[in-house]
């Protein structure tokens, strides 16, 4: 009972013992904090893997089939353009993975382009058969064509591949046929039905009617296996020659609204006469290149223009320019024309001022196109006031035996609208200047044309002097041309070098 001290202090030895009891715990929590930190990593980064296994099983955040396979297809369009004249399909996306490979071999559109050579091996038709049924029942785009590597074929033949697109010909919609008339003809020697065929673009060769027929016999019209094609509107045509006597034609069933005929070498225009007078009734837009005219190649005048009510669009170059003496297109609206047959001599002037004459009377006409032409500068430019509707008008040289016999100066300067201040200087009366109505105009100049003095600066005033024009000043009253470009051109470069521009 006479004991000294605090009944309730802690000795230091307990307060010892529990501090490193304390510390031992403290350094467990540490050692436990890594731990659940590492966890709470493992158990999130889980829980994100389980969020994409989902997505990958869940079909509304996948890309739907259809979508892919509208991303193949703009993929394939270049690739399809370069690859046509190859056999099969080379689509490198097929082979990203299985899912890619599975939609693109059900993805029929991708698989319409089809390719066929007019000889094959074992090989190459074993490829077309197992690729051909992957389209279904699309409609197909055929191209036949003999291998520039292989001989020509004296006759053709029907290859497998050919004959299994000849069961199927109710479902071309375009044909491209690179070949000799006669070649097509043997490989398809048989009437064919093209009810879907829309386009035919040809390249033929060689088109010997007489070869086929004899001198003596009937003459059927090109293509006459093709007859039955109720729905074909254009044609593209291009030959390198057609010998004998007989005129070219094609099969009466055919009512063509766009034809495009070049022809490389023919010996008379009354040959293409037939064919175009067939035609006439119902085309829209018809281009007629003859690249090389035979000294017989003009026929007599005509007795009665060949009368074309539909045409709206009109392309003649070289032997054909002399056609256009021949035709009434009350609803022209686009003319190109040029490229007159070389040497000009042979021809006379006369043809070359009725040409011109007759541009004049197409009072509808609103675009002009002339290329490399031989044509006086007051012939021509009586030729322009007679298009008072003209918005648009292209001067084209491009040989150097054309250089300055139609673009010249005495032509600009008829073009120059007059009593306007052109960098400084009032432009001389031009009271009678054509083409009121002229809102764009190009001009290209054969290269060696710099050398023609005055000629640049002629071309600007005439070119600034319509710019800006204003209601109550000037004579004429006159459009502005809102768009103009002029340029020098050096044949067989792609030089160019703009002279003077503007597109307000």
């Amino acid at each position: 009972m006479y004991r000294n001290g605090n009944p309730y202090a802690i000795p230091s030895t307990i307060r010892d013992r529990l501090a490193e009891f304390n510390a031992s715990i403290e350094r467990e929590e540490e050692k436990l904090g890594l731990l659940v930190a590492q966890l709470q990593d493992v158990l999130l980064r889980a829980q994100r893997q389980r969020s994409l296994n989902n997505a990958l099983l869940s079909s509304i955040r996948r890309l739907p089939p259809e979508v892919l396979s509208e991303i193949f297809l703009h993929a394939a369009a270049d690739q399809r353009k370069m690859d046509l004249t190859k056999p099969g399909h080379h689509y490198h996306f097929a082979r990203v993975c299985h899912l890619w490979r599975f939609v693109a071999l059900t993805t029929p559109a991708l698989w319409t382009d089809v390719s066929v050579k007019t000889v094959e091996t074992p090989n190459i038709h074993n490829l077309f058969a197992h690729e051909f049924p992957l389209a279904g029942e699309y409609p197909l785009r055929v191209r036949l064509e003999h291998p520039a590597w292989h001989a020509k074929l004296d006759e053709g033949r029907a290859t497998r591949s050919w004959d299994l697109l000849l069961q199927q010909s109710h479902r071309w919609q375009t044909l491209d046929l690179a070949l000799d008339y006669h070649v097509f003809c043997g490989m398809t020697p048989q009437p064919v039905s093209c009810i879907s065929l829309e386009t035919l673009s040809s390249s033929l060769g060689v088109v010997d009617l007489e070869r086929l027929t004899g001198s003596s016999a009937e003459v059927p019209s090109i293509f006459s296996s093709l007859a039955d094609a109720p729905r074909l509107r254009r044609v593209e045509l291009i030959t390198g020659l057609i010998p004998g006597t007989h005129s070219l034609r094609f099969p009466a069933s055919w009512r063509l609204s766009h034809l495009v005929l070049e022809v490389k070498a023919c010996g008379s225009l009354a040959r293409l006469l037939s064919l175009i007078r067939q035609l006439a009734p119902t085309l829209r837009t018809f281009s007629l290149d003859i690249i090389r005219a035979m000294a017989t190649f003009l026929p007599p005048p005509l007795n009665e223009d060949v009368r074309f009510p539909k045409l709206v669009e009109f392309t003649c170059f070289r032997g054909a320019c002399f056609l256009f003496q021949h035709i009434a297109a009350p609803k022209l609206s686009s003319l190109s024309i040029g490229r007159h047959p070389v040497p000009l001599s042979s021809y006379g002037a006369a043809p070359l001022d009725s040409i011109a004459g007759r541009i004049g009377m197409c009072a509808n006409l609103l675009e002009l196109l002339i290329i490399d032409v031989i044509w006086p500068a007051e012939s021509s430019l009586d030729t322009l006031r007679c298009l008072e509707n003209l918005t648009s008008l292209d001067l084209r040289e491009k040989k150097d035996e054309y250089v300055g016999r139609y673009i010249n100066n005495e032509l600009f300067v008829g073009l120059t609208r007059g009593g306007v201040e052109v960098e400084g200087v009032v432009t001389g009366p031009n009271p009678a200047c054509p083409l009121p109505r002229l809102e764009r105009m190009r001009v290209v100049l054969y290269k060696d044309s710099e050398e023609r003095p005055g000629l640049i600066a002629a071309l600007r005033t005439m070119a600034l002097s319509r710019r800006n024009v204003e209601e109550d000043g000037g004579d004429p009253v006159l459009i502005p041309l809102r768009k103009f470009s002029s340029s020098r051109y050096r044949q067989g470069t792609t030089e160019k070098k703009t002279i003077l521009s503007w597109d307000d």
